[in-house]
């Protein structure tokens, strides 16, 4: 890996510095450091992205390829190599310096190198996103299935051989409407079925991100995967750090990397994998390659200038201006070009680099830099065209279809606005001879009276920030629901809210939010330093970064556009807005240690702010660095994996609700290569005999087929294949709270308890009488649906589940002689309403009313006093009901109760609709003449004829 990331950039960039010499081409070793990892990082991710589309993705094939190119730059450009291999990749000659700024220049690398050791330590422990059906783990399962299989595109020959004509693929394959999505099937939650003949199957998102965890997959394994998140986040702050270093000050900028680095919302998400994580890169290397080519293509400084960023220059190097404005406008294009690979936001980004197209063509100040910039992002836009095509356009038109549907109405004023547009590009490019002396009259004004719109600006900005963080969450909110009603709002600002405390839903609160993870000083010293750099710095190079930070901000602070719970939704802002602001923090500093008078107390007061920031952060961190989220999950999954003796020729099945299922499937489908398939229907509407069907083919087929069932596994009941079980397995990691009305600081355990069974061929024996069934122990064949994951009042301790308002149990009935009929019986139940809380009065207001119908016969309700312990409940059958599945002897026991809430009564943040807690079913003989009875001050109050 550190072959890859340094050898091909220090040839290229050593190979243009021998054709354009130039002593101040960086400003130090750490910046030429800097870039050559950059350029390794672009052309390496390009060189993967290529190889993943056209299947042929293998790290060690990126290696050959990295190498050869280097090779030939260093032969063709360099020409150094034959008479010093070393030379091409050594860094350059410390430039000289005065005595202070020496001292300065060490002191800055000292304090980074401390710095970036933190950052190491803190992004050192990456989340175990190995899970499904989340963005983080689509991105590795996408990245780990790429290192495994060389392609973009997954092959599943058993998804093809489903038959659609019997409702094979109903069952087993997620359906979509084609009114809202481009195609309508899934084969997991960010999987789509591309084309089920071919056995296509694509993985949502943009592919660089997964490129790059495929390649750490392939050269360090499962953990090199979850590494590639840290690794990239490291890249994206000291890409900060050095666009600030240029735009802002080296002391501002070490600031702003310092807080950076210690912001929770950057520690979180150094470690969680998401895009986001790759677009900061993306971002701020850009703004630095544009930066350096715009201050390279001006006019050539005087040899007394006062220019900061280019001292004294011969005229040897005054002319090699031009080669190293080339090298940086192509950086920049690729820089920008590669955000099309990652993210389907990117127009965003690019957007404010149009006027800068269109401002240097009319006013002639088109350079061969300029040409190297639109050349390269036009390569790269166009291998993106070619990518929407082939690979990411549903996910694309998914993405985008609100905003096409909306431009298909507008079609009309829209095609002719663009029309008028380019028209009167075209009539001022034409005319420029007769507007010149205007246009030029026009860039002086600009010039002469920079104070009035760069005030303006100014003053929209600081209103703009000013009334959303301290004005908007004041005022009343107004939501509405789907149907278009308006929900009262019920949560409202206090001062509280300003450091997370709950404020109410909606965008208006967003930088509010936001302030959540910067503390309210941090926002007014970052907005202040933010307005005062757009004052006092704001120029032609850095004018792509404000553009785009406005742009976005509009964007993502007016709407999320994704599942707005923190700190999952704080994504949004990790590319630049979260940076911008920080980085307004240590221009503020800056401004305080340099022009506060008296300095000693200007220095204190910057201090003050840095130490105060850092200890935010840090409290605001203190259950964030510890943490790891999904901690255990590797090992976990792996033992999973393990447990099938032969993954080439096994298919698990997962029987329980729709989304948990796939959690657990994902991974084992795409990142260990063990064929799983998810039963998505519930209970009726899932057919059994279809998906009986499956399996004997499978089985035909020579396949070992396994069941995994969870909380209501026994929706599938099958006739004529039996179930051997083989143990137990669960997925047991802590998650950090997901909270949307306030700032989360709690972990919580995300446990999901699974049965293994093995599939085999004869139908299963009924069920001898007297039956006993204990709840949360190898029930999972009898749990229908509306069972929650089995729970225990501590370690040790029985376990019980709870049910929610409608509970479907199959339970072993006995038949009459025609078989068309249940003989008598008696079922036992064994109920509580809650689990009693010693010295506390319980949550419920009214005792428990419970519901018992055989298939569609009622039998009978039962009281259940509050505060009661486990008790047992016994209802009779009467012989004579009509059986719903003659040939199975089972019937299905319905349970109805009464729900509340946990979170609602202020129990516990438990938001579950919850009906009573079972323990244990007997099914017994019935016995003759037995009336219903009182049972521990529990009474059957109807009992059915």
């Amino acid at each position: 890996m550190a072959f890859l990331l340094y050898v091909p950039g220090a040839v290229v960039v050593n190979a243009v510095a021998s054709l354009a010499p130039r002593r101040h081409a960086f400003a130090g070793r750490d910046e030429w450091l800097y870039t050559v990892v950059l350029v390794s990082f672009l052309l390496t991710g390009l060189v993967g992205f290529l190889l993943a589309e056209v299947g042929l993705f293998s790290a060690w094939l990126m290696l050959a390829l990295v190498t050869v190119f280097s090779l030939i730059v260093a032969v063709t450009m360099g020409g150094r190599l034959l008479s010093s291999p070393l030379a091409i990749v050594k860094p350059p000659a410390s430039i000289p310096r005065r005595g202070a700024e020496r001292r300065t220049s060490r002191l800055q690398m000292g304090v980074l190198a401390v710095l970036l050791l933190v950052a190491g330590a803190l992004f050192s422990r990456p989340a175990e996103m190995l899970r499904g059906a989340l963005d983080s783990g689509v991105y590795v399962n996408a990245g780990v299935a790429l290192g495994r299989t060389g392609a973009i595109l997954q092959r599943d020959p058993l998804m093809r051989e489903l038959n659609n004509d019997t409702g094979e693929v109903n069952e087993l394959l997620q359906g979509m409407s084609r009114d809202r999505y481009t195609l309508d099937r899934l084969r997991m939650p960010g999987f789509y079925v591309l084309d089920k003949k071919a056995a296509l199957v694509l993985p949502q998102h943009y592919s660089l991100f997964p490129v790059w965890i495929g390649l750490m997959y392939g050269l360090f394994g499962i953990w090199g995967a979850l590494y590639a998140t840290p690794l990239l986040a490291l890249l994206g702050v000291l890409s900060v750090y050095f666009f600030a270093r240029r735009a802002f000050s080296g002391g501002a900028a070490l600031v702003a990397l310092g807080l950076l680095i210690l912001c929770p919302v950057t520690v979180w998400f150094a470690r969680y994998p998401v895009s986001e994580v790759i677009m900061q890169v993306l971002v701020f290397s850009s703004l630095l390659a544009f930066l350096r080519m715009v201050q390279l293509t001006r006019e050539p400084p005087m040899p007394n200038s006062a220019e900061r960023d280019v001292p004294y220059e011969t005229p040897q190097e005054t002319d090699a201006r031009g080669p190293w404005a080339g090298f940086w406008g192509l950086l920049a294009g690729v820089s920008l070009g590669e955000m099309a690979l990652a993210r389907p936001d990117f127009i965003f980004y690019l957007a404010p680099l149009l006027f800068y197209l269109v401002y240097w063509r009319l006013s002639r100040r088109w350079r061969q830099a300029h040409t190297w910039l639109v050349g390269s992002l036009a390569a790269m836009l166009t291998l993106y065209m070619v990518h929407l095509a082939f690979f990411a356009f549903p996910y694309t038109l998914d993405v985008y279809h609100n905003v096409i549907q909306n431009v298909r109405r507008l079609w009309g004023p829209l095609l002719l606005a663009l029309y008028l547009g380019v028209g009167l590009l075209v009539a001022l490019d034409r005319l420029y001879p007769r507007l010149r002396s205007i246009g030029l009259g026009a860039e002086r004004l600009a010039a002469r009276y920079r104070w009035v719109w760069v005030g303006a600006l100014v003053l929209f900005v600081g209103a703009y920030l000013l009334y959303n963080y301290a004005i908007a969450p004041w005022q009343p909110n107004v939501n509405y629901t789907n149907a278009g009603k308006s929900i009262p709002q019920t949560v409202f600002t206090t001062w509280e809210s300003y450091i997370g405390a709950p404020v109410d839903l909606g965008s208006r609160f967003n930088l509010l939010r936001i302030g959540w993870y910067l503390s309210p000083l941090g926002m007014a010293v970052g907005a202040i330093g933010l307005l005062r750099w757009i004052w006092g710095r704001l120029a032609a190079g850095t004018g792509l970064f404000l553009g785009m930070l406005l742009i976005l901000s509009y964007v993502f602070l007016q709407e999320t556009y994704t599942e707005a719970h923190y700190i999952y939704t704080m994504r949004r802002y990790v590319p630049i807005i979260l940076p911008a602001l920080i980085l307004g923090a240590g221009w503020s500093c800056q401004w305080l240690w340099s022009r506060l008078r008296p300095r000693i107390v200007g220095a204190s007061l910057a201090w003050l702010v840095i130490f105060g920031l850092a200890a935010f952060f840090l409290y605001t961190s203190r259950v964030i660095i510890p943490h790891v989220e999904e901690r255990g999950a590797v090992a976990q999954l792996s033992e999973l994996a393990q447990r099938f003796k032969h993954p080439a020729r096994t298919v698990v099945l997962f029987s329980d609700g729709r989304d948990e299922p796939n959690l657990v499937a994902t991974p084992l489908q795409f990142v260990y290569g063990i064929e799983s398939f998810v039963l998505w229907r519930a209970y009726p509407n899932l057919n059994d005999k279809v998906v009986e069907g499956i399996v004997k083919r499978w089985q035909r087929d020579g396949y070992e087929v396994y069941m995994m069932m969870g909380a209501n596994g026994g929706k599938v009941h099958f006739s004529g294949l039996s179930l051997e079980p083989v143990g137990n397995w669960q997925y047991d990691v802590p998650e950090f709270e997901q909270l949307y009305n306030q700032k989360p600081f709690n972990v919580s355990r995300s446990y999901l308890p699974w049965g293994i069974y093995r599939v085999q061929s004869g139908a299963p024996p009924a069920p001898a009488l007297p039956f006993k069934l204990d709840i949360g122990a190898g029930d999972y064949p009898f749990m229908v649906a509306g069972f929650n994951k089995a729970e225990q009042v501590a370690p040790g301790a029985p376990f019980w589940r709870w049910t929610g308002d409608q509970a479907i149990l199959r339970v072993p009935m006995p038949s009459s002689a025609d078989s068309k009929t249940y003989d008598g019986a008696k079922i036992v139940l064994r109920l509580r309403p809650e689990t009693p809380v010693e010295g506390q009065a319980p949550y419920r207001t009214q005792p428990l009313t419970v519901t018992l119908t055989l298939d569609d016969t009622p039998l009978g309700r039962v009281v259940i006093p509050l505060g009661s312990d486990f008790t047992d409940y016994s209802v009779a059958v009467p012989p004579g009901i009509p059986k719903s599945e003659p040939d199975r002897g089972t019937a299905l026991l319905h349970i109805e109760v009464p729900t509340w809430s946990p979170k609602a009564a202020g129990a516990s943040g438990d938001g579950r609709t919850l009906g009573v807690q079972i323990d244990e079913v007997r099914v017994e003989h019935a016995a003759q003449g037995a009336e219903p009875r009182k049972i521990s001050n529990a009474t059957i109050v109807e009992q059915e004829p």
